[in-house]
Protein backbone atom coordinates (compact mmCIF):
# COMPACT_ATOMS: atom_id res chain seq x y z
CA UNK A 1 0.00 0.00 0.00
CA UNK A 2 2.84 2.35 0.75
CA UNK A 3 4.56 1.73 -2.16
CA UNK A 4 1.41 2.39 -4.15
CA UNK A 5 0.57 5.54 -2.63
CA UNK A 6 4.67 6.69 -2.75
CA UNK A 7 4.23 6.65 -7.02
CA UNK A 8 0.41 8.34 -6.68
CA UNK A 9 1.92 10.90 -4.99
CA UNK A 10 4.71 11.64 -7.22
CA UNK A 11 2.38 11.33 -9.86
CA UNK A 12 0.04 13.92 -8.57
CA UNK A 13 3.46 16.23 -7.85
CA UNK A 14 4.36 15.88 -11.15
CA UNK A 15 0.84 16.73 -12.64
CA UNK A 16 0.61 19.71 -10.06
CA UNK A 17 4.10 20.57 -11.18
CA UNK A 18 2.99 20.50 -14.46
CA UNK A 19 0.10 23.23 -13.64
CA UNK A 20 2.61 25.47 -11.90
CA UNK A 21 0.96 24.60 -8.56
CA UNK A 22 4.12 24.99 -6.87
CA UNK A 23 4.83 28.49 -7.98
CA UNK A 24 1.02 29.56 -7.66
CA UNK A 25 2.41 28.38 -4.25
CA UNK A 26 5.45 30.31 -4.13
CA UNK A 27 4.41 33.59 -5.79
CA UNK A 28 1.15 33.79 -3.11
CA UNK A 29 3.27 33.34 -0.34
CA UNK A 30 5.54 36.05 -1.18
CA UNK A 31 2.80 38.42 -1.68
CA UNK A 32 1.46 37.66 1.60
CA UNK A 33 5.00 38.18 2.90
CA UNK A 34 5.35 41.76 0.72
CA UNK A 35 2.27 42.74 1.76
CA UNK A 36 2.67 42.66 5.61
CA UNK A 37 6.14 43.49 5.54
CA UNK A 38 6.28 46.17 3.77
CA UNK A 39 2.33 47.54 3.61
CA UNK A 40 1.20 46.94 7.36
CA UNK A 41 2.29 49.45 10.06
CA UNK A 42 4.75 47.75 12.75
CA UNK A 43 2.40 49.26 15.16
CA UNK A 44 -1.13 50.41 15.18
CA UNK A 45 -1.85 54.09 15.75
CA UNK A 46 -4.90 55.47 17.12
CA UNK A 47 -7.22 57.84 15.62
CA UNK A 48 -6.27 61.87 16.30
CA UNK A 49 -8.56 63.45 19.25
CA UNK A 50 -9.62 66.94 18.83
CA UNK A 51 -10.86 68.90 21.18
CA UNK A 52 -12.02 72.24 22.61
CA UNK A 53 -12.39 72.45 26.50
CA UNK A 54 -14.49 75.09 28.59
CA UNK A 55 -11.28 76.99 30.78
CA UNK A 56 -13.40 76.09 33.81
CA UNK A 57 -12.63 72.48 33.33
CA UNK A 58 -8.92 72.35 31.64
CA UNK A 59 -7.50 71.54 34.49
CA UNK A 60 -8.94 68.76 34.94
CA UNK A 61 -7.77 67.38 31.79
CA UNK A 62 -4.38 69.07 31.26
CA UNK A 63 -2.88 65.26 31.25
CA UNK A 64 -5.65 63.77 28.40
CA UNK A 65 -2.83 63.33 25.09
CA UNK A 66 -5.41 65.54 22.62
CA UNK A 67 -4.54 68.30 20.30
CA UNK A 68 -6.90 71.58 22.47
CA UNK A 69 -7.88 73.81 19.96
CA UNK A 70 -9.87 77.47 20.86
CA UNK A 71 -13.21 76.79 19.77
CA UNK A 72 -16.02 74.20 18.96
CA UNK A 73 -16.27 75.46 15.68
CA UNK A 74 -12.17 74.95 14.99
CA UNK A 75 -12.60 70.95 16.44
CA UNK A 76 -15.60 70.32 13.84
CA UNK A 77 -13.39 72.08 10.98
CA UNK A 78 -10.71 69.63 12.10
CA UNK A 79 -13.04 66.69 12.17
CA UNK A 80 -14.24 67.69 8.20
CA UNK A 81 -10.28 67.83 7.46
CA UNK A 82 -9.30 64.52 8.77
CA UNK A 83 -12.04 61.68 8.44
CA UNK A 84 -10.33 59.07 10.86
CA UNK A 85 -10.60 61.49 14.21
CA UNK A 86 -12.71 61.86 17.00
CA UNK A 87 -13.88 65.19 18.86
CA UNK A 88 -14.63 66.31 22.25
CA UNK A 89 -16.45 69.81 23.20
CA UNK A 90 -16.71 70.54 26.64
CA UNK A 91 -19.06 73.65 27.88
CA UNK A 92 -20.50 75.30 30.33
CA UNK A 93 -23.88 75.72 30.64
CA UNK A 94 -25.50 76.51 33.80
CA UNK A 95 -22.47 75.93 35.65
CA UNK A 96 -22.39 72.55 34.56
CA UNK A 97 -19.93 70.50 31.95
CA UNK A 98 -21.70 68.71 28.81
CA UNK A 99 -19.67 67.05 27.09
CA UNK A 100 -20.14 66.25 23.36
CA UNK A 101 -18.78 63.14 21.54
CA UNK A 102 -18.08 63.46 17.92
CA UNK A 103 -17.49 60.24 15.58
CA UNK A 104 -17.19 59.30 12.02
CA UNK A 105 -18.94 56.76 10.29
CA UNK A 106 -16.26 54.17 10.45
CA UNK A 107 -15.76 55.18 13.89
CA UNK A 108 -14.77 52.44 16.06
CA UNK A 109 -17.13 51.97 18.77
CA UNK A 110 -14.34 50.53 21.59
CA UNK A 111 -11.81 53.84 20.59
CA UNK A 112 -15.27 55.55 21.26
CA UNK A 113 -15.94 53.94 24.09
CA UNK A 114 -12.77 54.35 26.19
CA UNK A 115 -12.79 58.36 25.31
CA UNK A 116 -16.30 58.11 27.31
CA UNK A 117 -14.36 56.40 30.41
CA UNK A 118 -11.70 58.64 30.54
CA UNK A 119 -13.89 61.71 30.20
CA UNK A 120 -16.08 59.86 33.23
CA UNK A 121 -13.22 59.34 34.97
CA UNK A 122 -11.73 62.77 34.70
CA UNK A 123 -14.83 64.28 35.73
CA UNK A 124 -15.30 62.17 38.70
CA UNK A 125 -11.62 62.99 40.48
CA UNK A 126 -10.86 66.08 41.13
CA UNK A 127 -7.11 65.45 40.04
CA UNK A 128 -6.36 63.23 37.70
CA UNK A 129 -4.72 60.13 39.23
CA UNK A 130 -2.02 57.73 37.46
CA UNK A 131 -2.95 54.33 37.39
CA UNK A 132 -0.32 51.49 37.12
CA UNK A 133 -0.06 49.17 33.65
CA UNK A 134 0.44 45.41 34.00
CA UNK A 135 1.24 43.47 30.93
CA UNK A 136 -0.22 39.67 31.24
CA UNK A 137 1.32 38.17 28.74
CA UNK A 138 4.85 40.01 28.31
CA UNK A 139 6.19 37.50 25.47
CA UNK A 140 3.56 40.07 23.66
CA UNK A 141 5.57 42.81 24.25
CA UNK A 142 7.65 42.73 21.71
CA UNK A 143 5.15 41.37 19.04
CA UNK A 144 4.67 43.69 16.82
CA UNK A 145 0.65 44.87 14.84
CA UNK A 146 1.62 43.51 11.57
CA UNK A 147 3.09 40.06 13.38
CA UNK A 148 -0.53 39.47 14.52
CA UNK A 149 -2.14 39.34 10.98
CA UNK A 150 0.73 36.31 10.68
CA UNK A 151 -1.56 33.80 11.64
CA UNK A 152 -4.28 34.76 9.56
CA UNK A 153 -1.96 34.59 6.29
CA UNK A 154 -0.80 31.04 7.31
CA UNK A 155 -4.73 30.15 7.33
CA UNK A 156 -5.83 31.44 4.22
CA UNK A 157 -2.54 30.93 2.23
CA UNK A 158 -0.91 27.83 3.87
CA UNK A 159 -3.47 25.61 5.40
CA UNK A 160 -6.20 26.50 3.01
CA UNK A 161 -4.50 26.55 -0.29
CA UNK A 162 -5.36 22.85 -1.13
CA UNK A 163 -9.13 23.52 -1.27
CA UNK A 164 -8.87 25.12 -4.18
CA UNK A 165 -6.26 23.53 -6.03
CA UNK A 166 -6.96 20.30 -5.26
CA UNK A 167 -10.65 20.96 -6.29
CA UNK A 168 -9.68 22.25 -10.16
CA UNK A 169 -7.28 19.18 -9.91
CA UNK A 170 -9.86 16.86 -9.30
CA UNK A 171 -12.62 18.49 -12.05
CA UNK A 172 -9.66 17.81 -14.70
CA UNK A 173 -9.22 14.12 -13.62
CA UNK A 174 -13.15 13.93 -13.54
CA UNK A 175 -13.20 14.90 -17.21
CA UNK A 176 -10.84 12.42 -18.54
CA UNK A 177 -12.53 9.75 -16.62
CA UNK A 178 -9.58 8.92 -14.00
CA UNK A 179 -11.19 8.18 -10.95
CA UNK A 180 -13.00 5.35 -12.64
CA UNK A 181 -9.77 3.58 -14.03
CA UNK A 182 -8.59 3.86 -10.61
CA UNK A 183 -11.74 1.69 -9.27
CA UNK A 184 -10.22 -0.91 -10.92
CA UNK A 185 -6.89 -0.97 -9.69
CA UNK A 186 -5.12 -2.59 -6.58
CA UNK A 187 -5.16 0.62 -5.01
CA UNK A 188 -8.34 2.27 -5.98
CA UNK A 189 -9.74 5.35 -5.21
CA UNK A 190 -8.75 5.94 -1.38
CA UNK A 191 -5.04 5.95 -2.03
CA UNK A 192 -5.59 8.12 -5.10
CA UNK A 193 -7.53 10.74 -2.95
CA UNK A 194 -5.25 10.52 0.02
CA UNK A 195 -2.08 10.89 -2.31
CA UNK A 196 -3.94 14.29 -3.80
CA UNK A 197 -4.28 15.23 0.09
CA UNK A 198 -0.39 14.46 0.70
CA UNK A 199 0.79 16.71 -2.08
CA UNK A 200 -1.38 19.90 -0.53
CA UNK A 201 -0.17 19.25 2.56
CA UNK A 202 3.56 19.05 1.12
CA UNK A 203 2.51 22.90 -0.50
CA UNK A 204 0.96 23.82 2.83
CA UNK A 205 4.62 22.96 4.31
CA UNK A 206 6.28 25.22 1.67
CA UNK A 207 4.20 28.20 1.93
CA UNK A 208 4.23 27.95 5.86
CA UNK A 209 7.34 28.00 5.98
CA UNK A 210 8.41 30.45 3.69
CA UNK A 211 5.54 33.08 5.56
CA UNK A 212 7.26 32.37 9.04
CA UNK A 213 10.73 32.30 8.47
CA UNK A 214 10.82 35.38 6.56
CA UNK A 215 8.27 37.50 8.74
CA UNK A 216 9.46 35.89 12.62
CA UNK A 217 12.62 33.64 11.84
CA UNK A 218 13.86 31.72 14.77
CA UNK A 219 11.46 33.59 17.11
CA UNK A 220 8.32 30.90 16.04
CA UNK A 221 8.05 27.13 16.66
CA UNK A 222 8.06 25.55 13.77
CA UNK A 223 7.90 22.09 15.70
CA UNK A 224 4.47 23.61 16.84
CA UNK A 225 4.30 24.85 13.25
CA UNK A 226 3.94 21.62 11.69
CA UNK A 227 2.31 19.61 14.08
CA UNK A 228 -0.89 22.05 13.44
CA UNK A 229 -0.48 23.02 9.89
CA UNK A 230 -0.65 19.42 8.94
CA UNK A 231 -3.78 18.71 10.37
CA UNK A 232 -4.64 22.28 9.24
CA UNK A 233 -3.59 21.33 5.51
CA UNK A 234 -5.78 18.07 5.89
CA UNK A 235 -8.54 19.39 6.52
CA UNK A 236 -8.31 22.33 3.79
CA UNK A 237 -7.11 19.30 1.49
CA UNK A 238 -10.45 18.08 2.95
CA UNK A 239 -12.73 20.26 1.76
CA UNK A 240 -11.36 20.44 -2.11
CA UNK A 241 -12.12 16.78 -2.03
CA UNK A 242 -15.24 17.75 -0.88
CA UNK A 243 -15.54 20.57 -3.44
CA UNK A 244 -14.49 18.08 -5.81
CA UNK A 245 -17.15 15.77 -5.08
CA UNK A 246 -20.31 17.86 -5.41
CA UNK A 247 -19.23 19.26 -8.40
CA UNK A 248 -18.80 18.46 -11.91
CA UNK A 249 -16.47 21.52 -12.81
CA UNK A 250 -15.20 24.80 -12.04
CA UNK A 251 -17.82 27.28 -13.42
CA UNK A 252 -20.67 25.05 -11.34
CA UNK A 253 -18.22 25.33 -7.83
CA UNK A 254 -17.54 29.11 -7.76
CA UNK A 255 -20.89 29.95 -5.57
CA UNK A 256 -20.03 27.26 -3.52
CA UNK A 257 -16.94 27.87 -3.11
CA UNK A 258 -17.25 31.76 -2.09
CA UNK A 259 -20.15 30.60 -0.08
CA UNK A 260 -17.44 28.23 1.86
CA UNK A 261 -15.02 31.20 2.11
CA UNK A 262 -17.19 33.53 3.91
CA UNK A 263 -18.31 30.40 6.72
CA UNK A 264 -14.25 29.97 6.77
CA UNK A 265 -13.98 33.59 7.50
CA UNK A 266 -15.54 34.30 10.33
CA UNK A 267 -13.48 32.89 12.83
CA UNK A 268 -11.26 35.12 11.44
CA UNK A 269 -13.07 37.79 11.94
CA UNK A 270 -13.55 37.05 15.21
CA UNK A 271 -9.67 37.19 15.30
CA UNK A 272 -9.68 40.48 14.47
CA UNK A 273 -12.26 41.54 16.71
CA UNK A 274 -12.73 39.59 19.97
CA UNK A 275 -15.54 41.19 21.05
CA UNK A 276 -17.22 39.36 17.61
CA UNK A 277 -17.62 35.38 18.87
CA UNK A 278 -20.71 33.60 18.00
CA UNK A 279 -21.00 29.94 19.40
CA UNK A 280 -20.87 28.23 15.89
CA UNK A 281 -17.33 29.52 16.29
CA UNK A 282 -16.50 26.28 17.79
CA UNK A 283 -17.77 23.90 14.62
CA UNK A 284 -15.77 26.05 12.18
CA UNK A 285 -12.27 24.56 11.51
CA UNK A 286 -10.91 27.76 11.02
CA UNK A 287 -11.60 28.56 14.28
CA UNK A 288 -9.09 25.82 15.73
CA UNK A 289 -6.44 26.63 12.56
CA UNK A 290 -6.24 30.48 14.31
CA UNK A 291 -5.76 29.20 17.64
CA UNK A 292 -3.05 26.76 16.96
CA UNK A 293 -0.65 28.46 14.52
CA UNK A 294 -1.15 31.81 16.30
CA UNK A 295 -0.14 29.89 19.24
CA UNK A 296 3.09 28.14 17.72
CA UNK A 297 4.27 31.85 15.87
CA UNK A 298 3.47 33.86 18.92
CA UNK A 299 4.17 31.06 21.12
CA UNK A 300 2.80 32.45 24.53
CA UNK A 301 -0.20 29.93 25.21
CA UNK A 302 1.50 27.06 25.94
CA UNK A 303 1.78 23.55 24.15
CA UNK A 304 -2.29 22.48 25.30
CA UNK A 305 -3.82 24.65 22.24
CA UNK A 306 -1.56 23.36 20.02
CA UNK A 307 -1.89 19.58 20.46
CA UNK A 308 -5.81 20.16 21.36
CA UNK A 309 -6.33 22.10 18.41
CA UNK A 310 -4.11 19.54 16.07
CA UNK A 311 -6.49 16.64 17.44
CA UNK A 312 -9.82 18.77 16.28
CA UNK A 313 -8.25 19.53 12.88
CA UNK A 314 -6.94 15.78 12.35
CA UNK A 315 -11.22 14.67 13.42
CA UNK A 316 -12.22 17.42 10.96
CA UNK A 317 -10.08 15.87 8.38
CA UNK A 318 -10.72 12.47 8.58
CA UNK A 319 -14.53 13.36 8.69
CA UNK A 320 -14.04 14.89 5.22
CA UNK A 321 -11.68 12.44 3.78
CA UNK A 322 -14.36 9.95 4.48
CA UNK A 323 -17.48 12.03 3.75
CA UNK A 324 -15.31 12.75 0.21
CA UNK A 325 -14.37 9.51 -0.77
CA UNK A 326 -18.15 8.02 0.21
CA UNK A 327 -19.70 10.62 -2.30
CA UNK A 328 -17.21 9.74 -5.07
CA UNK A 329 -17.60 6.18 -4.83
CA UNK A 330 -21.20 6.48 -5.03
CA UNK A 331 -20.87 8.70 -7.88
CA UNK A 332 -18.53 6.08 -9.59
CA UNK A 333 -20.94 3.06 -9.13
CA UNK A 334 -24.21 4.81 -10.36
CA UNK A 335 -22.42 6.26 -13.55
CA UNK A 336 -21.10 2.97 -14.05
Amino acid sequence: MLRRLWANYKKDFLHGHRHFYLYITLASSLIFILFIQFVLPDNYTEPDVYQYIDPAYSSLLSDVETEVLASPAAVVAALEENPNAYGIIIEQVDNQPIVSLYTQTNADEEFANLIKTGLLQSFSNEQIREYPTTVLIPELADVTFKERFIPLIIVMDSALIGMFLLSVMLFVEKDQKMHTAYMVTPGGLLEHLLSKALNMMTLSLISGTLVVGALRGFEANYGYLYLVLIPASFVGAGLGLLIGAVYKNVSDSMTGIFTLYLVLAIPIITYIYPSFNPWFNQLIPTQYMVQGIEAAVLPYSGFTIIWQSAIILFGFGLVLYGISHWLYKRALYQNA
